[in-house]
């Protein structure tokens, strides 16, 4: 007997099939199979309609395919066999009996290497080079695209999405603009990467529940070959945007510049709304007029920009495979660079940006264990900063950085006195907010002292602090957790309900589960006593169930492959809500989850009966409830 395999990210499912096809795989197991990327709108069948739903296999043009068809031979899914070894390369969703997107396993190794939008979902075309389910750039994306890709970059806080958009290197030298011009673009497009993650988090435009509506952008242009020293034709758009609606209103997020490279659209800058600028034209004559002629040799100050961000890229990538003492080096070298790059900086914004770049970046590292070092490497950028700069958001940010990296690194030693390390850390960050009360950036430090207190035991003083972050701070990153902390905490005897698509695309409100008793479980794949604590509610659910138990699960991961991975291996027993950002989501955001698991039990009214059940006495807490 011949095996099929299936592979969806890293999970390999095998299909046995003769060869004359006379074993098939269920229609349930085939539809229980989902896009590796989570943005796609495809056909999801209802139980009901799964019951009469079909599988077959079919060929068509050499490709043997399972197909699987509704009732009335509308096509669901297709799984392709490309090239004959009997193993599943290319998995295919179908949204009203047309396609819209595939997984594709190009060199035929049982994991999917590239993802494909089709149909009416649009071209985009990603590569995936190292096979873990996230794309690595994209080969095809349109204007309209790369705008919607931005929005939702902002909208998730993720910088890696944005990081894709970007013109590469390999790109920019291929253009063919001249040094000159080829230098200010290699120079925005650093800027962009180093600085978007930290701007998209203080940017106030683009919300959670923000979504892209449409493109905005005339006709594209074209700077012909040979025009102010082009040696190709270049293709491109100035002061694109995309129009956007929150809570039912509509706005315009400034974008910017795109530029065509082969079969893709790419990003140069960030967008215009985060650095608090209006659009600028790189290529139309009012800009160019101002620049410095292609045969001018580059500024010495811009030339020894170039190869500090080149050395900065290729650090970077050796930190991606270095351990010990030789990471620890590479940080402190990068650091060092980091540093050169901000006294170069032209503009005090730009300045400002590479600060906060390195202060973070060594904070991080410190924490991680990579730089133990750093520590003091923040203590002399603080003291510099304390004489050079007068910017409060800037010296509250980097104090507060350090305070966090010496915190972790003596909570690591083995000698570690962990009450009296405790108290100084919650005795530092009251210095901190009592210096700079109206920085925004001491509402983070003020989020640290509540949840301090709450695990201390003291709700009371919890919710002093969780308040003064909401009331002092409103519009902080913040300022969502603590209230929902307040909310959590003051939540047993209130009614408790939200509502979500669960992870099949089914509409969940609990609201709708009233005099059911609700088991809600907040969990994730990297959560290791979440795991353990799965065959206990399978097993609750199990022997309740008859008594009107309903046990929900709220899902945390940021990795949608991860989830999937440990749905597979361990199925949770109930329906399972999940939206991006994790801990950082609207799911926990609601009512401020800091920690894995936590586990709600709801009344048959709907009424929060407990909000810090414990799985080892969850039996005894629903015993009563479910009389």
């Amino acid at each position: 007997m011949k095996k099929w395999v299936v592979c969806i990210g890293c999970l390999i499912v095998c299909w046995p099939v003769a060869d004359a096809w006379s074993q098939k795989p269920t229609v349930d197991f085939a539809l229980q199979l989902v896009p590796i990327q989570s943005d796609v709108d495809y056909d999801r069948p209802t139980a009901e309609e799964q019951k009469t739903c079909t599988i077959e296999a079919e060929t068509a043009d050499g490709v043997t395919s399972w197909v699987v068809r509704t009732a009335t031979g509308q096509i669901l899914r297709r799984f392709d066999d490309t090239n004959g070894d009997n193993k599943v390369d290319r998995w295919c969703y179908f949204r009203d009996g047309v396609e819209v997107y595939r997984d594709i396993d190009s060199d035929f190794n049982q994991k999917a290497d590239q993802y494909r939008w089709l149909g009416t979902a649009g071209t985009r075309w990603g590569i995936d080079t190292d096979e873990d389910g996230r794309i690595d750039y994209w080969k095809v994306i349109s204007p309209e695209e790369v705008t919607a890709e931005v929005v939702a970059a902002l909208r998730d806080r993720d910088p890696l999405r944005f990081r894709r958009l970007l013109l590469a290197e390999s790109e920019l030298t291929q253009l063919g603009l001249g040094s000159v011009r080829t230098e200010e673009l290699r120079r925005r497009i650093a800027q962009a990467a180093a600085d978007f993650d930290r701007l998209a988090r203080q940017q106030n435009l683009v919300a959670r529940n923000t979504r892209w509506v449409f493109f905005g952008g005339g006709l594209p242009s074209v700077l012909a070959q040979g025009t102010n020293g082009a040696t190709a034709d270049i293709y491109f758009y100035d002061h694109v945007a995309a129009v956007i609606e929150t809570d039912g209103k509509s706005s315009q997020l400034p974008i910017g510049t795109l530029i065509r490279s082969g079969d893709a659209w790419r990003l140069v800058d960030l967008p215009a709304a985060l650095v608090s600028g209006e659009p600028t034209s790189i290529f139309l004559p009012v800009s160019l007029a101002a620049r410095t002629p292609d045969n001018v040799p580059a500024p010495a100050d811009l030339r020894s920009l170039q190869k500090l961000v080149s050395d900065l890229d290729e650090i970077d990538r050796q930190l991606a495979e270095a351990a010990g003492t030789a990471a620890g080096q590479l940080h402190a070298r990068r650091a060092d660079i980091v540093e050169q790059i901000a006294r170069l900086a032209e503009k005090p914004e730009e300045r400002l940006l590479w600060y906060r770049q390195l202060v973070d970046t060594v904070s991080v590292a410190v924490q991680s264990g990579a730089y133990p070092d750093g520590v003091a490497r923040l203590k002399a950028i603080v003291d510099r900063l304390e004489r050079e700069t007068a910017d409060e958001d800037l010296l509250a940010f980097a104090t507060f950085r350090l305070l966090m990296a010496e915190y972790t690194q003596q909570l690591q030693s083995e000698s570690a006195d962990y009450g009296a390390i405790h108290d100084a850390w919650l005795g530092k960050l009251k210095a901190l907010v009592e210096r700079f009360p109206k920085s925004i950036e001491v509402a983070e430090a003020m989020l640290q002292i509540a949840m301090a207190y709450e695990f201390s035991g003291d709700e009371t003083q919890a919710l002093q602090w969780y308040r003064r972050v909401v009331d002092d701070f409103p519009k902080a990153e913040v300022a969502a957790k603590a209230a929902g902390a307040r909310r959590r905490l003051q939540s047993e005897g209130q009614p408790f309900q939200f509502r979500a698509n669960t992870t099949d695309g089914r509409p969940l409100d609990t609201a709708s589960l009233r005099g059911k008793v609700l088991v809600v479980y907040y969990w994730a794949s990297w959560c290791e006593p979440c795991r353990q604590d799965l065959s206990t509610l399978q097993n609750l659910a199990n022997k309740y169930a008859r008594n009107g138990l309903v046990v929900i699960g709220v899902n945390l991961d940021t990795d949608s492959t991860a989830f999937q991975n440990l749905q597979r291996q361990y199925r949770f027993p109930g329906p399972v809500v999940r939206e991006p950002g994790g801990l950082d989501g609207p799911l926990a955001e609601q009512m401020g989850i800091l920690t894995l698991p936590t586990i709600f039990v709801v009344d048959r009214r709907g009424v929060m009966a407990d909000r810090n059940a414990r799985i080892n006495e969850l039996e005894k807490t629903l015993e009563p409830l479910l009389r």
